[in-house]
């Protein structure tokens, strides 16, 4: 984990502000969107802009430390802590669900 959290601090200003950008416009549309059911097609759109911006961010060898690693509850908090969510609470369940949703959905096709 402290690899993944090394190369995420390594990212360049511009990688940064992309992800930034993209986060901004997310909170946008998930304040709008917010309620929907988790499979309306705007939602799930806003899902799949979502995991694309943050694959695309992490980079394919983090995702892939991060599926083969075997994560530590303390390490899981500090990373969660160095990514905080600008979602209220409720806000962020739902966008959870919407991206189980979302996984579930492509896991069928």
């Amino acid at each position: 984990m402290t690899d993944v959290m090394e190369e995420l601090s390594e990212k360049s200003e511009e990688e940064k502000i992309t992800l930034n950008q993209n986060f901004v416009q997310l909170s946008k549309e998930l304040k709008q969107l917010y309620g929907k059911p988790v499979d309306d097609p705007k939602v799930q759109e806003m899902v799949a802009a979502y995991l694309e911006a943050t694959f695309s961010f992490l980079g394919e060898d983090v995702i892939h430390q991060l599926a083969e690693a075997e994560v530590k509850e303390a390490e899981l908090q500090e990373f969660e802590g160095m990514t905080p969510s600008p979602f209220k609470e409720d806000e962020q369940k739902w966008l959870d669900k919407a991206v189980e949703y979302y996984v579930e959905q492509a896991e069928t096709t």
